[in-house]
């Protein structure tokens, strides 16, 4: 299978370590099952934290 680009990237946030942990294995177990390993190589993991003002959005 040819590896596609992806047309529309996301960036999703969580306040939580072990949330995005989870989410990633979630990823990887359906990309797989799903026949599209290859898109596991797409996702990335940032972790940073934000002052509870710009989380809010001020």
């Amino acid at each position: 299978m040819s590896e596609k680009p992806l047309k529309h990237p996301r960036i999703v946030f969580y306040n939580s370590c072990a949330a995005v942990k989870g989410l990633l294995g979630l990823i990887q177990r359906e990309t797989q099952r799903l026949g599209l390993a290859y898109l596991t190589s797409k996702v990335a993991v940032f972790y940073s934290s934000l002052r509870g003002d710009r989380r809010n959005g001020n």
